[in-house]
Parts: structure tokens; sequence; C-alpha cells
């Protein structure tokens, strides 16, 4: 009988060594992947119908041959915020295009430079001395007649950055009241 115990002990003692370095081994490899994959910094898949969360070809064509420095600012948002994810495909297409998640506690000249306060919760398209602020507001319309929220974030984005870097603005002939 102790014979068989000592037997049994032995045995168990092996086969739970054994599975407690094939857990370590696979944690080990389930890290080692999920490093890699976050080096590698692939594009997110996009699967929704509309193409919602890709900047559609035409962005990328507007956006490319930027020579200007632009940065974007993102204020009281978190790094894996749908528009940062969206403003970082710009960065990818054009590498004058940057991008920052401003910290209250660490980015205290850029809250004072564009007056937001440290609860606000905004975005700023900076190129020099020009910029343009952006509301959340700015990112979505609401269409009365089908009740839906209609995403407007890749037209107001694209629209910031053209309109920073254009050396001058267009003028509108409606209201020229010249006697």
């Amino acid at each position: 009988m102790k014979k068989f115990i000592n037997i049994i002990k032995n045995k168990w003692l092996i086969n739970t060594s054994k599975t407690v370095l094939l857990v370590i081994i696979i944690f080990a490899i389930f890290i080692g992947i999920n490093y890699g994959v976050q080096k590698l910094d692939l594009n997110t898949i996009d699967l929704t119908e509309n193409k919602l969360y890709s900047l559609t070809n035409e962005s990328k064509e507007k956006i490319k041959n930027i020579q200007n420095q632009v940065d974007i600012y993102f204020f009281g948002f978190e790094e894996d915020s749908p528009y940062a994810d969206l403003a970082k495909q710009y960065s990818k297409i054009n590498k004058n295009i940057k991008i920052k998640i401003a910290n209250v506690s660490q980015d205290t000249d850029l809250y004072t430079k564009y007056g937001v306060d440290s609860q606000d919760q905004g975005i700023v398209v900076a190129c020099g001395e020009k910029s343009k602020i952006l509301s959340s507001s700015d990112f979505y319309t609401y269409d009365y007649s089908s009740n839906q929220q209609i995403d407007l974030a890749e037209e107001t984005f694209t629209s910031a950055i053209l309109n920073i870097i254009a050396d001058t603005k267009p003028r509108s002939l409606l209201f020229n009241w010249s006697f």
C-alpha cells in the first residue's frame, strides 16, 4: 500500500510540474505574440457596412501631399478613442500629421495655449500659428427625417486639416454688400 501511495505521489508531482511548465510556456508564447502584434502596429479592420472607421480614398488623396506639419491635439480623450484612432490613420498616410493625446498634468502649456479647461473635451488641429478647435458636436449631425445620427468625423478632420494649411481662405460672394 505504501508503495502504491509513493508511486501516485511521484506521478502526481511529475504531472503537476509538467502542467505548470506547460502553462508557463503557453503564457510566455501568448505574451510574445501580443507584444509582436503591438509592435507591428497593424491597421484595424473596418467591418462596418459604410466603412465608418476608415478613411475614404478622397481624404487620403487630399492629405497625402501635405508638406506642412499639422498637429492634432486631443484634450480629455483616451488613447483608444474612435476619434483618436481615425486621426492616427491620417498620420499613417502623411508623416507630417502628428497626433498627441494631451494630459492635464503633463501638457499644461497646451491647455493654456488653446484655452482648454481641464474638464473640457475637445480637439485642436494646428499648423504653425493657425489652429481650429473642434468639439465633439462637430463630428456628427442628426437626420430628422430618418431619425438617425450621421457620423461626420472624417469630413470634419479632413476639412479642418485643409482649412489650416490653406494660405488664403476662399471668400464667399453671397454676402458681398459693397455699395
